[in-house]
């Protein structure tokens, strides 16, 4: 199966087309912009149109100082989150986790959203079928565009 790659301003992008899946690796060492985060929202919507996607964002690559609020907020509700089926969020860190669940109990994002440890888990909590085969397709993606 095939899919999209686009290296961002703040993230990695892969998109499956396939499976309706939209997957970002966040960057390292980058500054989390208001406008940054816009501008990675026209690239996402350039690669999907108007299709409902599952969105996962792994941010097990960053360290952060600090995420302004009003980014937080616009990744809450912004007015492309009606085009999101669910919301995976990957931490497996402490400090991941607790900016994950910050995000949730502060900004309540409108969107179905989960903190979960692993892209399988998030999968499984997707409900997508043959999940082996898209975390195989995932893994394979990261690897070639990794």
């Amino acid at each position: 199966m095939d899919h999209q790659f686009k290296d961002a301003n703040l993230s990695y992008l892969y998109y499956f087309p396939s499976f309706d899946y939209l997957h970002l690796r966040l960057k390292n060492n980058v500054e989390f912009t208001l406008a940054a985060v816009e501008e990675d929202y026209a690239i996402i919507s350039e690669l999907k149109k108007e299709k409902n996607i599952y969105v996962l964002i792994d941010l097990r690559d960053i360290s952060f100082e600090h995420i302004p609020k009003e980014v937080m907020s616009y990744l809450a509700n912004n007015p492309k989150r009606v085009y999101q089926i669910k919301l995976a969020i990957i931490a497996d860190s402490l400090s991941h986790k607790l900016l994950g669940n910050f995000y949730l109990s502060i900004f309540k994002p409108e969107t179905k959203t989960k903190v979960f440890k692993n892209v399988k888990d998030a999968f499984k909590w997707f409900d997508f079928k043959d999940q082996e085969v898209k975390l195989n397709e995932l893994n394979n993606a990261l690897q070639y565009n990794g």
